[in-house]
């Protein structure tokens, strides 16, 4: 009688063990939060992440979405990014002084249309120095913000918005993709994790004081650091932490100019809903 010899077990492709990982996260998903707003057409329901964090994956929906996750200094967590037109104003967002928090994909919203049930992942929510939150959209052009499917989660949105006291915007890539602008943004961005200590937030604080709220990048940097690179670094990183603004319009140098921000006046209310 012959006896039956086991075979080798194959080795486990580099595909399988993505696989298995996909497996494991879906087992650690827990059921996410939800709340419901009432606007003057529907109900609408909000839909988030138990941990407060971002509410799609890579193993959320019926297909593979490609996304990327971007380390925010100012938020302290993680963003996901979707595409060249999330990248692009995740990274504004992380150097604009006037943005104090912000979240990528934060909730989805589910609601009842004439045409049946429609679902809208929001592509972000920021918080304004102003005190204003806003809903963010962003598509690559106007076609692609002018489809039947795009203008039915617009309409969404926009009640939510009313409902929840939010100002909705739509972002375009051509507004993102002034070449000078991008480089600035992402030569600052790079310096996000810069220590900024409480002796360097005085001295720009006093020097812009000082300056009627204007000098260079230069001047500050002398007085902040005996090293110009080093000095450069800070004053990036409190431009991402919301202490003063550099000019955007021209190339970075010794001679662009610094500004002093608004300070903030009264309590802000909360980024998140759910």
């Amino acid at each position: 009688m012959a006896r039956k010899i086991p075979l080798p077990k194959p080795k486990p492709t580099p595909r399988r063990l993505q696989r298995r990982q996909q497996m494991a996260s879906a087992a650690d998903y827990r059921d996410p939060r939800s709340a419901i707003l009432t606007s003057d057409r529907r109900t609408i329901r909000v839909v988030s992440a138990p941990d407060g964090g971002a509410l799609r994956q890579i193993i959320t929906g019926r297909s593979w979405i490609g996304t990327a996750s971007y380390p925010s200094a100012k938020t302290r967590r993680s963003q996901p990014v979707e595409g060249r037109t999330e990248d692009l104003w995740t990274l504004r967002c992380e150097v604009d002084p006037e943005i104090l928090d912000y979240q990528n994909q934060p909730f989805r919203l589910e609601g009842i249309t004439d045409s049946g049930p429609i679902t809208y992942i929001v592509d972000q929510i920021r918080l304004l120095r102003s005190g204003v939150r806003e809903l963010v959209e962003g598509k690559c052009d106007v076609r692609a913000a002018t489809t039947e499917r795009a203008l039915a989660r617009k309409a969404l949105a926009l009640e939510f918005c009313e409902a929840a006291d939010l100002r909705y915007r739509l972002v375009l890539r051509d507004e993102l993709m002034d070449r000078t602008e991008v480089e600035a943004i992402d030569l600052i961005q790079t310096y996000r994790f810069v220590i900024v200590t409480e002796r360097h937030a005085q001295i720009a604080a006093h020097h812009l004081a000082d300056s009627d709220g204007v000098s260079t990048i230069g001047e500050l940097a002398r007085l902040l650091e005996a090293d110009p690179v080093r000095g450069l670094g800070i004053i990036c990183s409190m431009m991402v932490r919301g202490l003063l603004a550099i000019d955007l319009t021209r190339r970075i140098n010794r001679d662009s100019i610094v500004r002093a921000v608004k300070p903030i006046a009264g309590s802000l209310p909360k980024l998140r809903f759910v």
